[in-house]
Formats: C-alpha cells, sequence, structure tokens
C-alpha cells in the first residue's frame, strides 16, 4: 500500500503540480482517445496514420529538378556504402554516369573540409585525386571500386584514424556505427562502462519541464525542441523517399505518421510496394538511400546555421576572467577550488582571457605555490606537474572563458538567439543520429534493404543471399543485445 502511495505521490509532483506538464499531458491523452475511436490502421497500441498531406508538394519538387535528386541519390549510395556503393553504381548502366561526378564532389567536399582543419595542400590532393580518376575514365566494376574506396579512407583520414578510415573507404558510413557498437560492447563486457550503447527515448521531466530523455545518459530534451527536431528529421527523410518514388514513375499512394498510443515514433511515405519491387535494383537502391542523405544534409545545414548564430551573438560578449567548469581529482586545486568560480588573477597577473591565462600558465612551475584571486574569495595552491608538459605547473581545473553580457544588449534578445541555437543543436543530434542508425545493414532499416541489393549486385544465388542476410541479422542482433546488457541492469534496480 506505501509503494502505491508512492506512486500516486510521485505521478501527482511529476504531472498534475505543473501547468505545463498537465496541459502536454492532456493534449497526448485527447489524442490518444481520439485516435483509438477513429478508423486508422491498429496493431495493438501502433498506430499508422494515414494522409494525403505532402503528397502534392512530393510530386511537385520531384518534377521540378528530377535530374539533381537522381544525382544526390547516386551520390548518397556513393557516401552510403563507400567502395561498395561505387562498385554498385558502376555495375549499373543508367548510374554510371552520375559515379565520375559523385566522386568529384566528394574531393571539392573533402578540401572544404581541409580548409576547416588547416591542412588545405592535403585536401587539394585529394581533390586532384578524384579529378585525375575520373579523367582516366576507365569504367570497370573492380577498378571503381577501389579508385572509390581509397578517396573516402583518404579523406576520412583527417578526421579519423588510418584504420577507421580504411573501413569508411570500403564499406562507407556503416562502419562508423559498426565500429562504435563492437568498441562499446567490448568496454561493456570488460565492465570498463556501465553505460548503455543503445537507449530508447522515453518522455521524462526535469525541473518542472517535460520532455525527453534517454535511461543511462544525462540527457534531457525539452519539448518544444524534441517535436521540432523529430518533425524536421521525419518529414526530410520520409519527403526524400517520396521525391526518388515519384522520381522513378511509381505511385505516391499516402503520407503519415507512425504512433505509440498517441506518441510519434516515426513517419511513411507509402509507395505501391508491388510497383516499386517490379523496378530495376538502381531504382530501389536510389529511394533507399535517399532518407539517410536528407537527414544528413538537414544536420549539416542547421550545424551551419548554429555556427552562424554562435558567430552572431560571440560579438555581444567579453571575456572576463576563466570560468572553473570542473576541478580534477588528486590534483592541488581539488576540494580548494569550488566548482562555477570565477579566476580573476594569478600571482596579481590579470587573467582577463585564453590568451593572457595561456601564456600565465605556461611560465608556472611545479612546486611554487601560487596565489588566486577569484570569484569567490582568496585561495593559495602548491603546484603540481602538468601530466603533458614536463616542467610546467598545474592546477588541476578545467577552464573556459567566463563570458559576460555587454551592457547595451538586451538578454531577452541573447535568450532568444540561444533558444534557437539549442533548437539547431537539437536538430543536429536527431538527423545524424537518425540517419546513421537508418544506414546500419539490417533489415527493416533503409541499410539493410540497401545491403540486400549490393549482394544481389554480386550475382549471389537467391540461397547465398538470404543466408548472408540472416548471417547479418543475427550477429547485428547479438551486438545490439550486449549494448542493451546496462539497459537491463537500469530496469531491473528500478523495479526491485
Amino acid at each position: 500500500m506505501g509503494a502505491e502511495n508512492g506512486i500516486l505521490e510521485s505521478l501527482y509532483v511529476n504531472v498534475f503540480s505543473s501547468p505545463q506538464i498537465f496541459l502536454v499531458f492532456l493534449l497526448f491523452f485527447f489524442a490518444a482517445v481520439a485516435l483509438f475511436r477513429s478508423n486508422h490502421e491498429r496493431q495493438l497500441i501502433v498506430f499508422m496514420v494515414r494522409s494525403q498531406v505532402g503528397v502534392a508538394l512530393i510530386e511537385w519538387l520531384a518534377n521540378k529538378g528530377r535530374n539533381l535528386w537522381i544525382f544526390l541519390a547516386d551520390f548518397s549510395i556513393l557516401l552510403s556504402f563507400g567502395g561498395l556503393g561505387g562498385f554498385f553504381l558502376s555495375h549499373n548502366e543508367e548510374t554510371r554516369k552520375n559515379l565520375p561526378k559523385a566522386m568529384s564532389l566528394f574531393g571539392l567536399i573533402f578540401f572544404l573540409l581541409s580548409l576547416f582543419l588547416e591542412q588545405p595542400f592535403f585536401g587539394a590532393s585529394i581533390f586532384a585525386y578524384s579529378i585525375i580518376v575520373n579523367r582516366l575514365g576507365i569504367r570497370d566494376s573492380r577498378y571503381d571500386f577501389f579508385s572509390s574506396s581509397i578517396l573516402l579512407a583518404i579523406g576520412s583520414s583527417m578526421v579519423f584514424t588510418l584504420p577507421f578510415s580504411l573501413l569508411i573507404g570500403f564499406f562507407g558510413l556503416p562502419a562508423v556505427m559498426i565500429v562504435v557498437l563492437v568498441t562499446h560492447g567490448f568496454n561493456i563486457l570488460s565492465s570498463e562502462s556501465d553505460l548503455p550503447g543503445i537507449s530508447p527515448m522515453l518522455p521524462s521531466t526535469k525541473e518542472g519541464n517535460v520532455g525527453v530523455s534517454f535511461p543511462g545518459y544525462d540527457i534531457f530534451i525539452p519539448w518544444w525542441h524534441a517535436l521540432t527536431a523529430i518533425f524536421i528529421t521525419l518529414a526530410v527523410h520520409e519527403g526524400f523517399h517520396g521525391i526518388l518514388v515519384r522520381c522513378s514513375k511509381i505511385p505516391l499512394k499516402s503520407t503519415g505518421l507512425l504512433t505509440v498510443i498517441s506518441i510519434p515514433i516515426g513517419a511513411f511515405v507509402e509507395p505501391d510496394e508491388e510497383e516499386l519491387k517490379k523496378h530495376p535494383s538502381w531504382e530501389r537502391m536510389r529511394v533507399f538511400s535517399a532518407g539517410p542523405f536528407a537527414n544528413f544534409v538537414a544536420g549539416l545545414t542547421a550545424f551551419i546555421f548554429m555556427i552562424s548564430l554562435g558567430a552572431l551573438i560571440g560579438g555581444y560578449y567579453y571575456a572576463n576572467g576563466m570560468l572553473v567548469q570542473n576541478v580534477m581529482e588528486g590534483y592541488p586545486a581539488y576540494d580548494v577550488i569550488p566548482q562555477d568560480s570565477v579566476i580573476y588573477s594569478i600571482d596579481g597577473v590579470p587573467t582577463d582571457g585564453w590568451d593572457s591565462y595561456h601564456t600565465l600558465s605556461q611560465s608556472l612551475i611545479p612546486g611554487d605555490n601560487v596565489e588566486l584571486n577569484t570569484s569567490k574569495g582568496f585561495y593559495s595552491l602548491k603546484l603540481a606537474e602538468n601530466p603533458n608538459k614536463e616542467g610546467v605547473g598545474f592546477m588541476g581545473v578545467i577552464i573556459t572563458e567566463n563570458q559576460v553580457l555587454k551592457d547595451d544588449v538586451s538578454a531577452r534578445f541573447i535568450g532568444v538567439i540561444n533558444f534557437f541555437i539549442d533548437g539547431l543543436y537539437w536538430i543536429i543530434f536527431f538527423n545524424i543520429n537518425i540517419g546513421l542508425v537508418n544506414l546500419l545493414p539490417v533489415l527493416p532499416f533503409d541499410g539493410g534493404r540497401m545491403f540486400k541489393e549490393l549482394i544481389e549486385a554480386l550475382k549471389i544465388s537467391n540461397v547465398n543471399v538470404s543466408r548472408i542476410l540472416y548471417i547479418v541479422l543475427a550477429s547485428f542482433g547479438l551486438l545490439l543485445l550486449v549494448n542493451m546488457l546496462p539497459l537491463f541492469k537500469l530496469i531491473l534496480d528500478y523495479i526491485f
């Protein structure tokens, strides 16, 4: 009886004590009632809410830029499966013509990335390689497999380690998720990590706000940001699927939402599946690759806007000291310098920003006593040695510039800009993660359907194709199960 009272009390505190949360709760409740009373297709508590919303727009977009959409779909095949994608494009007469342009675009993208990473000569070399390979004009599946693999591997090496880059070169972006899941799985089995590699998104509350979170992680997304990001993620993903469906002259029956009760968990465009099966493999491949690619483009676009807004408001702040974000256990500042304090000077020398602090910190000597003037008082420390640089003193603080808003700037204006920056961050988060997950080579993900088309292009018998798909599915099932072990522990700890 006591446990029941505790649950009821928790429900009241989390839902009914906050007007905002209570209104959201009512919204989902009445939406659920409406769904159960409707004629929408239902499997237990999962609904398929079909409509014609967006069909006309998809049709219009497909007609306006058909050649562009088809090229982008072929480019996404190369992005999605690297060298294997290059092999597939070269293997088909209709897609072969776009492979040189797709490789050249990759070379240009890597060159632009090299400018951002301050490696222009390396990026220019990659771009030159992509042009030379295409000028050779050899259109052989094996040649295109290796040339595209090398291009993606060398370009990826600007960001990743060489072994990781080689995997991306040969197998494309699924290698990213596979390496992350395998590495995290080993860490779980060796007890080096107690975080789940996979965690579901669940409704939750934090400090009177309603939103979503991921069990096992300290991530909370307010509901307005979550709904906006999910809507954009699903709209661009399914919209681009729909555009490629119509570019292939396949009828589009409907669009819609997939919900658990009244909580949206997905969206869909519904092509005529029987008609889709009759079309050539390369047309199906274009349709399957379109969704994840659209998510990556949406994520990149949101990133550009977020950086632009960050640069905009950066001019409205000035540095006033160094903010202590954290202190490192076992070093002088631990249990001495309070977290979130601001260091204004060290031994009387001002630390106004990064430049002055960096210059001063390099002159500190291990064993010396220093006096710190902070926002929370004066402190004296005996310096340890910097673990990353011999002969340099170290306090053991993790710091950043303390940014202060200029007096003539409206805090409300900055708050609005920060609201949009936060929203863009979550749009990036959802689009990139959902795009990568959708490329996993297992059904029912888009990557699984693409992988089936890839291995069928290798002229393997239907029996062996089925065996390969089952082996891959079983392997990924085991990998996902290992990554979910900490999640099972969280559930058991909660129940018992």
